[in-house]
């Protein structure tokens, strides 16, 4: 059911000033933020943690920054805003914000892997707290569609990542050393017409063959979506170009009341926010959503009295 209330009845529940004491804090979801060994020269995937405000009043966060020489390797996004360095990034009482991360690791000479480390400072109210992050990098030789026609020996140093198809032709010979790593790209492949020779050891007996993950771009819209039907989202890997699609549900900027407990009201509240219940020329009641609160919605259901009605409300809205 849906508690509607009228425009000063809930001024007192919304605690939207700000918490100045030091013992006032966010929490974080992991002390730790561990990448896997990846590829130099093609970043990580993006890894995510929690922060959390568990008081009655707002947080205002001062400043998050890498606080370390790693800036440029890693990047980050705050509540949906890309940057290196914030500042008075707020919470709400009782809420909480994303924090998104990926690493990129610059390649070099080193066939070892290589250990990127740092923290990501953030400062509440005078006090400074730290998420350790972590990752490893591995300098790799890239192999575009490579062509063994004569003798050839790949050796231990550094692994290989194949793009396409590794072919070794007829009357060739490919020699692996012990502990030679071999990386597939997704669809890669190897085709050996003449012979393949992999050498190992009483410890390194097995030739593994890993795939490697996606790079996937960012979501861009297709297809946009209407009232009538879900639109469509596309986003593309940028090492080997293959497309990923999802639906892309319809977000309206008016919410219609008729029909639920709401349509006699005079004001609904979202996101803490009074919104008066307009009429359209047919005399049904609505509400014009608020920008920031349009583009976020969730299903809610609810009964009419005769058969239950869906449709879409914004996250704010008081249930």
């Amino acid at each position: 059911m849906l508690l509607v209330v009228l425009g000063v009845a809930f001024t007192g529940c919304i605690e939207d000033d700000f918490t100045t004491s030091s013992s006032d804090l966010p929490e974080f979801s992991t002390d730790t933020l561990a990448f896997d060994t990846v590829l130099t020269d093609v970043g990580t995937a993006t890894r995510q943690f929690v922060v959390y405000n568990r008081h009655k009043k707002m947080l205002n966060i001062s400043s998050i920054k890498i606080a370390g020489n790693s800036r440029g390797r890693f990047y980050l996004n705050v509540d949906g805003v890309t940057g290196e360095e914030f500042h008075d990034v707020e919470i709400r009482g009782n809420d909480s914000i994303f924090v998104f991360v990926e690493a990129f690791i610059d390649p070099s000479d080193d066939n070892n892997p290589i250990l990127l480390e740092d923290k990501l400072e953030f400062v509440t109210n005078g006090v400074a707290q730290q998420v350790v992050i972590t990752a490893w990098g591995q300098n790799v030789e890239r192999l575009y569609s490579p062509l063994v026609a004569e003798d050839t020996h790949f050796t231990a140093d550094r692994p290989y990542v194949i793009f396409d198809t590794l072919r070794v032709a007829e009357g060739a010979t490919l020699t692996l050393d012990a502990g030679t790593r071999l990386y597939f790209h997704n669809k890669a492949a190897m085709v050996v017409d003449g012979r393949l020779l992999a050498n190992g050891t009483n410890e390194l007996s097995d030739i593994t063959i890993p795939a490697i993950e996606h790079k996937w771009g960012e979501w861009e819209v297709t297809t946009p979506a209407t009232p009538e039907a879900d639109g469509e989202e596309t986003r593309k890997c940028a090492s080997c170009q293959k497309e990923e699609t999802r639906p892309l549900p319809y977000t309206a900027d008016k919410l219609e009341l008729t029909g639920t407990g709401l349509e006699n009201q005079s004001v609904v509240w979202i996101d803490g926010v009074p919104v008066p219940v307009e009429k359209d020329d047919a005399g049904n009641p609505y509400v014009t959503l608020p920008e920031d609160a349009s583009s976020v919605l969730v299903t809610y259901s609810f009964n009419t009295g005769s058969a239950d009605r869906h449709t879409q409300y914004p996250t704010g809205m008081q249930v």
